[in-house]
């Protein structure tokens, strides 16, 4: 089998990061030794190993999709995950552990993390507020995608023409209230829809966690309203379980950095959040450590951007 690069997925934007992610959990869904790893240009893009070719890459794709057409997360019966008590959480999540939904509910919420008025309090990376209802914009995005969608997704470059929903996890979605003119829930945008269900096929990846106070989320760091979002890039083939692991301790390093599983980089996002309801976005991101490079400097932008 000949290895396949991916050259619409930027690992330097969280969507392309996040789609790519989702694209490796489904391939090794139906066969565990698919691995992948990213390359070392000056824009890092993934590279699938053992997987086919790329037309049987996006039919595997399209097939995992149609897996989803009656999965219990999305059925109309749930409009959000903001969920108004914990018994309705509980509801949920039993209900999500049937099919196929499993992996991608304990990505949303974590039973036992509530805000202040007791409804659920979701992932770091539940980007929307307002009228928007999460559940619906996911089964909105499935319905767009098709063949050419994702293939145009997966090569690129990305035309952003699509009038599906939006997760807000691309970095040219910065377009929180606070900084716009008018309240952006009211501003209809276009979207990759490839990359959106690619990515939310990769919160497989980010299993959350009840904490005093708040969700935990893999790879994020601060608060809610002040946090960022690190994630790496591998030289070395991973299969997903082990990259997993790896997006789960990347940020928590010292000295002269992180080490092992042939990482190649790390990036870094600023989350912001709007005062006027929470709507999310990611800041430009930041390449904060690179092997062979320099130490780990987290704090200090001007050094990272001469990696």
């Amino acid at each position: 089998m000949s290895d396949v690069r991916l050259d619409g997925l930027d690992g330097a934007n969280p969507l392309g990061y996040l789609a790519a992610l989702g694209v490796l959990r489904v391939l090794t869904g139906c066969d565990a030794t698919v691995m992948m790893s990213w390359t070392g240009d000056a824009r890092s893009v993934p590279v699938v190993h053992g997987s086919g070719s790329f037309d049987q890459i996006v039919d595997t794709l399209l097939a995992e999709r149609d897996d989803w057409m009656a999965a219990e997360l999305l059925d109309p019966q749930w409009d959000d995950v903001k969920f108004r008590s914990p018994v309705e959480t509980r509801e949920w999540l039993d209900a999500c552990g049937s099919d196929v939904s499993n992996e991608i509910a304990v990505a949303l919420v974590a039973e036992g993390s509530v805000d202040n008025n007791g409804s659920a309090k979701p992932t770091d990376l539940h980007f929307t507020a307002g009228q928007q209802k999460w559940l619906v914009m996911a089964r909105d995005v499935r319905d767009a995608v098709d063949d050419e969608r994702l293939r145009g997704a997966l090569l690129g470059p990305w035309t952003r023409r699509d009038t599906s929903s939006s997760f807000g996890w691309d970095l040219v979605d910065d377009r929180v209230y606070a900084l716009s003119a008018r309240n952006p829930s009211k501003e209809k945008k276009t979207t990759e829809a490839g990359a959106e269900w690619l990515a939310f096929r990769g919160l497989s990846a980010f299993p959350v966690v009840a904490t005093v106070g708040r969700t935990k989320t893999p790879g994020f760091t601060g608060t809610w309203k002040n946090g960022r979002f690190r994630w790496p890039l591998w030289s070395q083939p991973l299969g997903f379980e082990t990259a997993r692991s790896l997006i789960g301790r990347a940020w928590d390093v010292e000295g002269d950095g992180p080490a092992g599983a042939g990482l190649e980089r790390v990036f870094e996002s600023p989350v912001r959040r709007s005062d006027q309801g929470g709507y999310g976005s990611f800041g430009p991101s930041t390449p904060i450590w690179a092997a062979g490079r320099s130490a780990f400097v987290p704090d200090d932008p001007f050094t990272a951007q001469r990696l």
